[in-house]
């Protein structure tokens, strides 16, 4: 009688192993991102705010995420926000480059965005992109000669006429700067007195 028990026993631990087998196989698991802490629009996506969780293939959208590392940095799209729970996808967050507003986020605590256009500024070359940083100095309508008046300024966008962002080596239409908020009223006042000439520190620094 015990014997008949144990090989019933162990008859239905093997059918329902074998059943969660035959589950998990034709449910296909996979891990995938999902959302750990709700991020709103416009946040940066780090480690702290992912996790992994297993779900069936057969239930994944196209462009679900299947490794954090491949979206660490990027940030919430406009108009979206990443609830809790769910799955994040691709088509709900995008890299900096393809962002209009990109400069406002590369700015720093009392700084503001400064346009300058190409054709009131003289640029040492062409050379000034996004990223770069730059010394800019003031040619007085009546000198030859200039005078550097802010150094070190962190360019955050160099776009064309259609407020693309544009290679190095193209022309710029408009050059956008990180400036002190403390400055601006520097720069509005050397844009009035003369002409403003950029300088790369690259270039400035070799010659």
């Amino acid at each position: 009688m015990i014997r008949k028990g144990i090989i019933a026993l162990t008859s239905v631990i093997l059918f329902f192993g074998g059943l969660e087998i035959a589950v998990r196989y034709r449910m296909n698991l996979v891990e995938v991102v999902r959302v750990k802490n709700t991020m709103n629009q416009r946040d940066v996506i780090t480690e702290d705010d992912l996790s992994y969780v297993k779900v069936s293939r057969h239930f994944l959208e196209d462009d679900v995420v299947y490794d954090m590392n491949d979206v660490l940095g990027l940030y919430v799209k406009m108009e979206h926000t990443l609830i809790k729970g769910t799955l994040l996808r691709m088509e709900h967050i995008e890299d900096i480059e393809g962002m209009i507003d990109a400069p406002t986020l590369l700015l720093k605590e009392d700084e503001r965005v400064y346009t300058i256009k190409r054709d009131v500024a003289s640029v040492s070359g062409t050379s000034v992109v996004r990223g770069g940083v730059i010394d800019i100095a003031i040619q007085l309508k009546k000198a030859d000669e200039y005078g550097v008046i802010l150094e070190k300024v962190r360019v955050i966008g160099v776009r064309d006429r259609n407020g693309d962002e544009v290679k190095e080596g193209a022309v710029p239409y408009v050059i956008l700067l990180a400036v002190d908020v403390a400055d601006v009223a520097l720069l509005l006042r050397a844009e009035e007195e003369g002409k403003l000439v950029l300088l790369p520190r690259s270039i400035h620094e070799s010659s």
